[in-house]
Order: structure tokens, then sequence, then C-alpha cells
């Protein structure tokens, strides 16, 4: 090890002019005097943390201090070099060891007097590697191949299978996504979606090709300033682009761009250097070896990127790439387009079948004439939020009179005398005033409706019900040229102010007119009331509606998506004599009566999520804007920020990495290519290190060092300190290949350890630090999702491609995103694609990955969850009942008999038979469950109708609606949950 006098560099800053120590001399060094004053106010530690060194420890300090204070570096800044492999004695009945990981573990096993656990079963071990590797869980048939094939070689050709699986690059990827902060939307406020998931798509394919970690690094950093770059190779520095953008109005762009750089550092520091650099943003580094000057020249590497700290589709420097990947989505989608027409087509034909006779029904209710669509109500209770006074008059209408605040919303609480409501027409009257007409009280009388919500509340009940408002038109919604922020009457379905549906451009002596939709109608129960808020909240403010009229209707269709008179008002104004109308009525009439039916509705929202998907694919397939690096042309100065502010510069620096933390390449550019070719150089201390034990921690749970984001003097030293090196040493001699460097801990008998574990051994390593056993931890859940999927028959195995949407409750983006983004799930196979590409909101990560990075910041290290909301959502979520729904009747189609039904079940859930006691168990529990439905058939059916997948015909839904409990049961088992 290499040792060195202690120094202190800052002594004349921070102690005065006093040297902390004087090597040789005690009485000089002003460690010694600290340690060791009378006064209070003098003493370190201080007196308040009640605690103080003893005079053994104090004279221990003087010794050293007279001997020289040579000290050791800390040990993870002392470059690896490859330790001889201990000699033990070999556990030949176990076979131990197998190869030099094992001689290191079993090597302090017996330094403790402890054995190392059996092997595990093979069923186990398959199951293990399969998740290890892949992230997904073995089939029923390559569990039994496995089993049968006891030829020497069995085992490692399943790890080569698993190897060379697409898989395996999808697996990988979703933990790096966690450390490179990967997101497809902006973060903060805005949260706007972003399109850098081709960059996802390299990620997989780069640990599909096993490329060198050290290129996979370059690339990362500097791939844009390698010669004669390819496109790929740029498009890779996206992960230094994958960081939050701040696109809030009130926001500095400078003081954004300094976060991102600063940002680029702290990553590199946690994913490369496993260091906390972000602590010297501020101040040095109270505990590692980082001054605050080197923090900001390593920021100088990142400082010349050609950004200006705007966000959105200011966020340059882009690459607009095509992925080859697209294609294979876009002839799904086109298929499943075809699917959803010609389906929709068929209903359609068969709800005409019934027109006839509807429109002579309507034609006898409305022959008398004068019939109204649209119906004004009753208010029940009226308010505002800043003072102005309502009064609803004689005829219905509204008029707002008092104060004009600047702002105001109004609302009112209305009980529609409808059997049902499907939408609200908002009239707003003009008025004169000092001999002018308008809308509100601004000098041009025009007003501006911010935003609409419309909610249904229920007496004695503080939560409200909202209703969602799928379409919104207007008879006026031009936009004024100077003011583009507001004029469209949809803007009003969102909760930004700034923008909203303005009257400006039109005549003010005229009536002013929108309509909203709703995506469902509302029926109210004898308790209930609909309220109705209008938000005045525009930048401009003063612009409040001051008289208006809100009308009511219980028809679909035209009735509720257009301005004028309804289908069925011009069939009242013909008298009801059919032969009178016209061909647009007559239409109009056709599609109010389709828009009534609910599986012709039903099939026109599956077509036109179809089209959806289909159109994003093309858009896709054109190429997309990824965020990528690229300098400037002309560099720009670095200067330390005085306590890390963008405002206070304080001396200029020049790029350069902490001599400290790993010597300079002599070769190296001083770039972030060279910053890259630094980072993966073989003698630097760090970055082997840290690499080899992440891998570690991805396959036994826990890393050899447990504080994989911190190798400095607060983190965990490592458990076995020889064997990190080796693995490190290796790691760089192998070419920085990854898949040799898992491969040889996956073939140790370390790994393939049963996790059985007796109570002595418990009681003595209840951490497992020195694996005399497997662990045994729940899987994350983004896995147990894919397992659930993969064992049901569900998964989608295509790789790469726009991210998909799966399964979540509604509502969940509205109050994070003020109502600007609706989550639609995906339609067709993209519902069940893997979770890697599931679309990330960084302001609501997807619901059901309990245990899932914000992706807000980059983490590495492995967080595990048990609450009780997990164990719901496993037993509750639609993706988790659907996939039980269709495990339940594969087993059920290809297994006649209950008995075999029951087996083959637990084979699919958990990978093996189930034993007698637990086969008498579930026999019982099929019988009860089979009563149950038998006595509630609605309930069996509901159940089967969970999910979009069709369900199979030929079973009893009794049967089936059984099953699928007994298959939920199964998948939530912990046996099935958890990486044994």
């Amino acid at each position: 090890m290499d040792s060195a006098p202690l120094r202190s560099e800052h002594a004349n800053k921070y102690l005065g002019g006093y040297a902390a120590v004087v090597p040789g001399d005690p009485d000089s060094s002003h460690l010694l005097h600290k340690v060791t004053a009378s006064a209070a106010k003098e003493r370190m530690p201080p007196p308040k943390t009640g605690k103080q060194l003893t005079a053994g420890q104090v004279q221990v300090l003087r010794a050293w201090i007279q001997q020289g204070a040579r000290w050791r570096r800390h040990w993870s800044l002392v470059p690896p070099t490859r330790p001889a492999l201990p000699a033990g004695k070999p556990v030949r009945a176990q076979r131990w060891p197998r190869n030099a990981v094992d001689t290191f573990v079993l090597a302090q096993l017996q330094e403790r007097g402890l054995d190392p656990a059996p092997q595990a079963s093979r069923r186990t071990l398959i199951r293990r590697l399969s998740f290890d590797l892949t992230g997904l869980p073995p089939s029923p048939e390559e569990v039994e191949a496995f089993i049968k094939d006891q030829a020497p070689g069995s085992y490692e050709r399943v790890v080569d299978r698993l190897f060379a699986s697409p898989h395996y690059g999808e697996r990988m990827a979703m933990v790096w996504l966690d450390a490179a902060r990967y997101s497809d939307t902006d973060g903060f406020q805005a949260d706007a979606t972003r399109s850098n998931w081709p960059w996802r798509d390299w990620v997989i394919d780069a640990y599909n090709r096993n490329l060198p970690f050290d290129q996979f690094a370059i690339e990362q950093f500097a791939g844009d300033l390698l010669p004669d770059a390819r496109p790929d190779q740029i498009l890779a520095t996206c992960f230094h682009r994958n960081h939050m953008t701040n696109g809030e109005g009130g926001r500095h762009p400078e003081e954004s761009r300094v976060d991102y750089v600063i940002d680029r550092v702290n990553t590199t520091g946690t994913v490369f250097l496993g260091m906390t650099a972000g602590c010297a943003q501020c101040h040095d580094h109270k505990y590692d070896s980082l001054s605050q000057r080197d923090y900001y020249r390593l920021s100088a590497f990142f400082n010349s990127i050609d950004e200006d700290g705007r966000a959105g589709s200011g966020a340059k420097p882009f690459l607009t790439y095509k992925s080859p990947l697209v294609r294979a989505g876009t002839a799904s989608s086109q298929a499943w387009s075809k699917n959803r027409a010609a389906a929709l087509q068929t209903v359609e034909a068969q709800a005409l079948t019934r027109f006839d006779s509807w429109l002579r029904e309507q034609a006898e209710a409305v022959a008398a004439g004068g019939h109204r669509s649209w119906i004004p109500a009753a208010a029940a209770d009226i308010r505002t939020t800043h003072g102005s006074r309502i009064r609803q008059r004689e005829d219905l209408s509204f008029e707002v009179r008092g104060p004009n605040p600047r702002h105001d919303d109004y609302i009112l609480q209305i009980r529609p005398k409808l059997p049902r409501v499907t939408g609200l027409r908002l009239r707003l009257l003009p008025h004169r005033l000092k001999g002018k007409s308008g809308w509100s009280l601004a000098e041009d009388g025009h007003a501006i409706l911010t935003n609409l919500k419309v909610s249904v509340i229920k007496r004695g009940q503080q939560q409200v019900r909202e209703i969602t408002v799928r379409s919104a038109v207007a008879d006026y919604q031009k936009r004024k040229s100077g003011d583009k922020s507001y004029g469209a009457v949809r803007d009003v379905l969102d909760d930004d102010p700034r923008t909203g549906w303005s009257t400006q451009g039109s005549k003010t002596d005229t009536e002013r007119i929108a309509v909203f939709g709703f995506a469902e109608p509302v029926v109210l129960a004898e308790t209930e009331t609909i309220s109705v808020e209008l938000r005045h909240r525009s930048l401009r403010g003063n612009s409040n509606i001051r008289n208006f009229r809100l009308e009511w209707t219980q028809e679909l269709g035209p009735a509720v998506q257009a301005v004028g008179a309804t289908p069925l008002e011009r069939l009242s104004a013909a008298r009801g004599e059919i032969a009178r109308l016209d061909k647009a009525t007559n239409q109009a009439l056709r599609s109010q009566f389709l828009a009534g039916d609910p599986q012709v509705l039903a099939a026109r929202d599956d077509r036109r999520l179809a089209k959806q998907r289909l159109n994003r694919y093309r858009s896709s397939e054109k190429g997309v804007k990824v965020m990528v690096l690229k300098e400037r042309k002309k560099p720009r100065s670095t200067f330390v920020l005085e306590r890390g502010s963008f405002e206070h510069r304080g001396p200029e620096v020049t790029a350069g990495a902490p001599e400290q933390w790993g010597r300079w390449p002599r070769e190296a550019p001083v770039n972030r290519l060279g910053l890259a070719q630094w980072l993966v150089d073989g003698r630097h201390p760090l970055t082997a290190r840290v690499a080899a034990n992440r891998y570690w921690l991805m396959l036994f749970g826990d890393g050899l060092v447990r504080t994989p984001e911190d190798f400095g003097v607060q983190g965990s030293p490592p458990t076995h300190p020889k064997l990190l090196d080796w693995l490190a040493t290796e790691f760089v001699d192998s070419g920085w290949d990854v898949k040799r460097l898992l491969k040889l801990i996956v073939m140790s008998s370390t790994y393939r350890q049963s996790s059985d574990v007796s109570k002595e051994l418990l009681e003595r390593d209840p951490e497992n630090r020195w694996l005399a056993r497997a662990n045994r931890f729940r899987l994350p859940a983004w896995m147990i999702r894919d397992s659930a999927l993969a064992t049901s028959g569900l998964l989608n195995r295509r790789l790469g491609g726009p991210p998909a949407y799966p399964y979540q409750p509604s509502g969940v983006w509205a109050s994070y995103t003020m109502g600007r983004f609706h989550y639609q799930h995906s339609v067709g196979d993209d519902l069940y694609r893997r979770s890697v590409y599931t679309f990330w909101r960084r302001l609501v990560a997807p619901t059901a990955m309990f245990d899932a990075s914000k992706r807000r910041a980059c983490q590495i290290r492995v967080i595990r969850t048990n609450t009780p909301l997990h164990a719901l959502t496993l037993l509750n979520d639609t993706t988790f009942v659907e996939a039980a729904r269709v495990l339940a009747g594969r087993v059920m189609r290809s297994h006649p008999r209950e008995a075999d039904r029951i087996s083959a079940l637990v084979e699919h859930a958990l990978g093996r038979p189930p034993t007698a006691e637990e086969f008498g168990h579930l026999v019982e529990q099929v019988r009860a469950i089979q009563a149950h439905y038998a006595a509630d058939p609605g309930a069996a059916h509901r159940l089967l109708g969970v999910g979009e997948t069709p369900r199979a015909t030929g079973s009893e839904a009794t049967d089936h609606a059984a099953f699928t409990v007994l298959a939920s049961t199964l998948l939530n088992l912990d046996e099935a949950i958890s990486r044994g």
C-alpha cells in the first residue's frame, strides 16, 4: 500500500496559519492542541456531541505524529493489484472451490468456522439463473429439460443459452436506466414528454452484443468526439442528457444549464467512481479527498456542451435518429388497426339493423314540435373564491355582480332534471355597460375562461368524482395574433392558467357558445349533484364572465359534439316527418343512434386507439429527436462557484481530474474523450471495482461493498476485499468483458448455494456477509410484472421501439400534471411489452413499480419493498388479474382433468409440482371458489371480463373464474415473487 506524510494544504485558510500536523513534532501540531484543549469552545470534538478522546487515544495520536505521521491512503484509492489465491482446505463433498471466486469466499468462511451451504436444487438453479440473467422465469419445458439433462456441462449450457437471449440485454438495461436517470419526460412542474427512447434501445443492444465496458463508457461520455463518429455512437452520449430539464417560465436559463453540468459530474461520481462527488459542489468534501476546486475542474469537461439551459424543444443539441427497431412495431400496429376497423364495421352493421325502429320512436316523441335538447337547471349552491356575487335569474341564467376582482372562480352545484347527463353547454350572454357591450368588465369587453372542472359531489362526503370531458367545441375560438396563449376552447380542460378559451377577436354584442361532451353518461344518485367550476385565472386578468347560462343534455353523438341545432331538434322542426329530413340530418340521426350503442362506442374507441398507435409508430419511423452531446465551437470558461451558486463565481479553473482518484493517461486528450479514457484506464483505482461490485450486487442482492454509491471514507469497507480486487483486475484483464465476468460469478459454487438457513447460521451471520448461503430476496416490481406476463403467455417479446403504456389507475397523472396529460393505456400487444419499455413520467413513476427509482437523479442502490400496497396491487391490478385469467384459460384448454390443471398451474407459477399436502389444499380451494361463483354467476363473468384480452370460448364461466382465482393465488405466493 502507498503511504505518504499527511499535509494540510489549506492550513492558512481554515486554521489561522497553524499546521494541523507537523510530522515528528506533536507540540507544533494544531490537531493535538484541539483534542486536548481545556476550553469547551476550542475542544474537538465539541462537548455538546457527548464524545471525547480518551487519554490513551490522545497518546496514540501523539506517538503517530512523533513517528512521522505516515498514513495509508483509503483502500479504494489504491489501484487494485491481483491478489494471490488463498490456500484453503477444499470441500470435496460440495465441489468447493469451482473457481477463484470460491477460493476467496471459502477462505473467509473457514476463517470464521463456517461451512458453505449445499448446492440448491436444479429447479431452483434454473429459476435463479433465468431471473438473474434475463429477468424472466423459465418455462415448465425448460425446467424439465434441465432436470433431465444430467450430463456434464448442462449447467453451463443453460448459462450460455441465457446470455445469448435478447432478453439478457433488456434485463441488464433496466438497472442501467436507473443509474442513468432515464425517463420519457423532462421533470419539474411542466414534465413535458421527450423522445430519448432510442438511447434505451442502444443500451439493450450494447449489452446483447457484449460491448466491452470501457467502450460502453467511452461512447456514452464522448461518442461524438470519436473519429468519424457513427450516428449510434453519437446517440450513446444521451447518457449525459438524461437529466431533468427545467422549462418553468421564471427560471433563469443559465442556472438551469449549470444544474445540468453539475448533474453530469454527480452522476459520473456515483455511477463510475462510487464517490459522493456532489458534496464538493459548495465546499471541500468534508470526508473524502475532493476539493471544491477539483470538483469544478471535473465540471469543466461538461461545461462547453452546446446547450443554453432551455427545456423541451429548446433543449439542444439534438440528433434526429431513425431506429431500425420501429418497423416491427409498425407492422404489428397495422395488423391491429385492420383488425379493429373490421370489428367496428361488423358491430356498426349489426347495430344499424335496429336504426329504423329507433328513428320511428324518436319521430313519435318529437312530432308535436318544440323539442329542446339543452335544458337549464336551478343551482342548489353558488360560491365564488374572490368576492363576486352571483344570482340566478328567473330564466335560470346567471348574473354576476359586485366586485370585479382580477381573478375569480365560480363554483355552482346543480342537479339537472334528466335521467342521465351527457354534456354541458355554456352560453356567454353579452351585457351593456356605459354604452359598451361585452362578456366581462375588461376594457375590450372580452372574457377569458382558463379552466372548466366538472365533478359529482355526494352529500356528506368530502371526496368528489371527476367527470371526464372528452370533447369541447365552440362557435368562436380564433386565436388573437398577439396572444397565443388564449383562444382554443379545448384548453380549458387542463389545469394550466396560461391557456384557455378567449372571445378576443369576435364581436361583443352576440352570444358565444361552447359545448362540452362527457366521456361517459353521468347518472346521479338521489344524494348527488354536479359541481361546475368556471375558473378565470388568466395572466391578463380582469376577464371574468359576467352573464352566462349553463344547459344540460341527455343526448349523445352530434348533440354534444357540435354547436347548433341537434339532430333531434331538427327532427322536431320537421314535426317528426322522416320523409322531410335532408340527407345531412338523416346522417346525424344515424350518428346519434350509433353513439348510444355501448358495443359501437367500445368498438369505436378501440379503432381510435388503434389508429393512434399506428400513427405513433409511423411518426417514429421517420426519426425522432434525441438529446445528445455536442461541443460548442467556442469553449466556455469554468469557475469555482461559491456555495454552488451560478451567480457567484470564484477563481477560474481548467479541466482536469483529481489525481488522487487516478492519474491521467499520458496520451489522453484533455476533453470528455480523455475523461472517459481516464475512467477506464486499467490503473484507475475505482472504476473496475465499482462496476464489479455492482454486478455482484445484481446477482447476490448485496454488494461486496454494501454502499455501492459510496466507496469513500463514510462508505462500508468490502466484506471480501481480496475478492473484490481479484474481480476488478480480472475484469480489466479480460478486456472489460461483462458477460465473462458475470459467467465467472454464476459458475461458482458460491452462487449455486441453497438459500436455506439454519437458526444458528442466521444468528451468527444474519446479513449473510460471509456468503455461507445464497441470498433469498423479493424480485423487483418490474420483474414481478414481467414474470406474470411471461407465465401467462401474454408477454410481447418484441425488442425496442417507442415506450408502451401498461394498465394504470385512471386519474393518477391528473393531479401531478395540471390536467395537461391524460393517461391512456396501450392497445393490442403493446399493452404486454416488457417493463423496460414502460413510459416513465418523472412526476409519477409507473404505479405498479413500488420499489423503482423516480429517475430524477441517478440511483444504483437496490430498494426492496414488502409494503401491503404492493400485495394489494399484485392481487387486484388489471395486469395481474388478467395474467391469472389468461393463464387459467391456457391450462384449462390443455388439461381436461381438474387434478392435471391444478398441477400445471403450480408448475407454471412456481417451476415445480405441488406436494401432496399442497395439492389437497388447492383442491379444497378450487371447490370452495366454484361453489361461490355457482351462487353468483355475475361475479364470475365480471372477473373474466378484466383486461383487454378476449376470453377464449369453450370453458364454463364458473370453472374458469375458480381457476383464475387459484392462478392469482399461486402467482402471489412468496415463492413466486422471490428469487430463491
